[in-house]
């Protein structure tokens, strides 16, 4: 029945390919594998709540309405390539649950200078233990855990780039987890590497900080900019690389 509302299947990697499970790997999704949620309710991952128009972006305050604190492009990175203490509901407990990074985009404007590149979405899931409530079908092992997935498609279903797009898990996990995506497009302008760390979770939300990368390995002058550029948490007196 999800088809007709234009969810495709749900995937999810394992090193540069898909799982096992080809496209219905995700089992943090009912269009993915879905077996483990019992009789339990088994909800949407981030990508496709989006899609769907149930969920949207974490705010920062009650008048952004729209989630646009938690909807980041390059620009979100330019003063420091840190972003610190990012609470992410569980999707349980509010409909701004998540929040989407496409740093191939300048910013979040329309017509917004762009290169092509992955959009990831990060979301927090918990298993609810009441009966037939949101994500009582929630695999345990999916418990509280950090999600990351891929998808580049919108909520315009008529949009070429809807065509076969289709969302991908592409990893998760909990307290101390960190997740560094493959290097895009190197320039220092738009693209580049983006690395999630979870710095704490609770039954209730997660702390996130996220990276983005400009170089993997510090050289020159970037090594007396003050910017950790290649996100591996050392200033720039520290950091091997410029030693």
């Amino acid at each position: 029945m999800m088809h007709t509302h234009g969810l495709q299947h749900a995937g999810r990697m394992n090193g540069n390919t898909l799982d096992e499970y080809g496209e219905y790997g995700d089992p943090s999704d009912v269009m993915g594998a879905f077996a483990g949620a019992g009789n339990g309710l088994l909800c949407p991952n981030a990508p496709n709540r989006y899609l769907l128009g149930w969920a949207s972006t974490i705010a920062e305050n009650d008048g952004d309405r729209e989630g646009s604190f938690g909807n980041l492009a390059a620009a979100n990175f330019t003063r420091d390539s840190w972003i610190m203490g990012l609470t992410i509901p569980a999707a349980s407990q509010s409909s701004q649950s998540m929040v989407v990074v496409n740093i191939g985009a300048a910013n979040t404007a329309v017509g917004a200078a762009r290169t092509l590149y992955p959009r990831y979405y990060i979301s927090y899931r918990v298993r609810n233990t009441t009966m037939g409530a949101f994500d009582s079908g929630l695999p345990a092992e999916q418990s509280r855990r950090v999600f990351i997935h891929a998808y580049n498609g919108t909520q315009d279903l008529r949009a070429p780039q809807n065509f076969h797009a289709k969302s991908v898990l592409l990893a998760s996990g909990q307290a101390s987890f960190t997740w560094t995506s493959p290097f895009w497009n190197a320039s220092v302008l738009l693209g580049g590497g983006l690395v999630v760390r979870v710095e704490r979770v609770n039954d209730t939300e997660a702390i996130v900080a996220l990276c983005r990368q400009t170089m993997l390995k510090e050289a020159g002058e970037a090594c007396g900019d003050g910017v950790d550029n290649d996100c591996d948490g050392k200033p720039d007196s520290e950091d091997p690389d410029c030693l």
